[in-house]
């Protein structure tokens, strides 16, 4: 099935999700993505600057709006409520993508499960959000209009459906091939489903968004890498093909896509990467606290501390298969929160906590608990920029018991107070050294040795992207973008006749 082309310029975005730029260009050199080889050759190739070094919740909303990380103020799908001085999970609602304003000025768009947002009705265009999404905001599948929820029903449930990464993370030899296998088929339904859509439509615009590479990212990366996993991880040694077929997997269905909008403008981009990681260090809240910035009354450390943790316990005993049926069976809000966020808040002094941590699933998030911002602020607006800097200087200085430095570096989301004091963002972020990860750090007299976390991922976020666009206006294009001037790209390409790859 393909589309009639309608008259007027055409463009095609495919959104690989954390996709490996260094991956892609030695898979395209060596002829395992002729279709993505074939847009580099007839346009240009560069590097996105991403706001994945504040987290990669914040790189999605940076693309579909437009605007900085420091402006749309999304880190990650868990929020921090200064109001509850609580976390809550993200409502996507008030996200409102680019593509939307041009749908209403005439153009028929099609947009696919791109992250980070929910459907709407497009005056005429087809809107599917977490169909088979890598992130689960929404809880549930939208489509508008509803009467295209025909074509979703054609090509069967994606094998992601309704399963967010934290709910099925494959644990044995046997759970890794089957999941790399219905990784493939799912990459399969998507261009299946794209082709129908765009048919559907007539489309001149049509944002696909594909997910799959970032699941097995995550999942799989240890068969390209595993050089961060312990020497007798049982992952070291499993077939390298299962991540690198999701790859070719997903160049073929760029193909197909690219066949059916004929004469389209080409923009495929990934927003962050992949690569190794051994795990997630937790020291940061317990420095905070042992440096006095973070106080938690020695009652909420026994019991509050004993009943934070045993949900947590309760999680990991559950076995992997009886999580899919209460996630299934349960409500979605409640299903939702069962499953957390990466971590809790401790339950915190709030009159003499100065600076605390928020839970991350990359980087270390410290915030300022600032007065005028925080519901339990205790620290004066004057004071926030030389408190930054102490967190700061003091985090660079942390070493483990070798010796090892354990911070690759600090950097502020805020350039001052007055940005600061609307920011929902973490004001600090951490960026853990690699090789000291999971070392015992020393502390004066003490030894801070907290264990990692999310050792069950062999795929952690590399913090940039890639785009590659083929068309008109493609040889003008700089050697690298931010991600919020993507959408720019697409809005230029539709004021034009452009064209794509013969």
């Amino acid at each position: 099935m393909t589309a009639g082309a309608p008259d007027g310029p055409r463009v095609l975005v495919l959104a690989i999700d954390a996709a490996e730029p260094s991956l892609v260009r030695r898979m395209v050199d060596a002829g395992e993505l002729p279709h993505l080889a074939a847009l580099l050759e007839a346009g240009a190739w560069g590097r996105v600057e991403s706001p994945a070094w504040v987290g990669s919740g914040a790189v999605w909303p940076a693309f579909t709006t437009g605007t900085p990380a420091i402006e749309h103020g999304i880190s990650s799908s868990w929020a921090w409520d200064p109001a509850s001085m609580s976390l809550a999970p993200l409502d996507v609602r008030g996200i409102e993508p680019f593509w939307r304003a041009l749908a209403t000025a005439g153009h028929r768009v099609v947009a696919l499960d791109m992250p980070f947002t929910s459907a709407a009705p497009l005056p005429d265009g087809i809107e599917v959000t977490e169909w088979g999404a890598h992130d689960w905001l929404n809880r549930a599948t939208e489509v508008c209009p509803e009467s295209a929820r025909r074509h979703l029903d054609a090509v069967g449930a994606h094998p992601f459906a309704d399963r967010p990464l934290g709910w099925w993370i494959p644990q044995t030899f046997r759970e890794r091939r089957r999941f790399a296998r219905r990784t493939l088929e799912g990459v399969r339904q998507r261009g299946d489903l794209a082709l129908r859509l765009i048919a559907e439509t007539r489309a001149d615009l049509a944002v696909i968004g594909f997910s799959e590479v970032h699941r097995a990212g995550h999942a799989l990366w240890h068969t390209l890498d595993a050089g961060r996993l312990p020497p007798d991880d049982p992952r070291r040694g499993e077939p390298g093909d299962w991540l690198l077929e999701v790859y070719r997997e997903t160049d073929r269905q760029a193909g197909r896509l690219v066949a059916a909008m004929p004469g389209a403008t080409v923009l495929a981009f990934s927003l962050h990467g992949m690569c190794g990681t051994s795990g997630i260090p937790g020291i940061l809240e317990p420095w905070l606290r042992a440096r006095g910035y973070a106080a938690v009354p020695p009652a909420s450390r026994s019991r509050g501390g004993a009943a934070r943790g045993a949900l947590p316990m309760a999680k990991r005993l559950v076995p992997l298969r009886a999580k899919w049926v209460a996630h299934r069976l349960l409500p979605p809000e409640v299903s939702r929160r069962i499953q957390g966020p990466p971590e809790s808040v401790p339950a915190y002094d709030w009159p003499q906590t100065t600076v605390f941590a928020l839970p991350t699933d990359q980087h270390g998030w410290v915030r300022i608990n600032l007065d005028g911002r925080e519901a339990a602020g205790s620290v004066p607006p004057e004071r926030y920029d030389a408190l930054c800097d102490e967190i700061a200087e003091g985090l660079r200085a942390l070493r483990t018991t070798s010796g090892r430095a354990v911070v690759a570096g600090v950097r502020r989301t805020a350039p001052d107070v007055a940005t600061a004091m609307h920011s929902l963002l973490p004001d600090l972020v951490v960026h853990w050294d690699e090789d000291a990860a999971g070392e015992p750090v020393a502390l004066d007299d003490a030894i801070l040795d907290e264990p990692l976390r999310g050792g069950s991922l062999s795929g952690q976020h590399a913090p940039d992207g890639f785009f590659v666009q083929c068309g008109q206006g493609a040889e003008d294009l700089p050697p690298a973008l931010r991600a919020e001037e993507l959408h720019g790209l697409v809005r230029a390409a539709l004021e034009r006749r452009a064209v794509g790859p013969t």
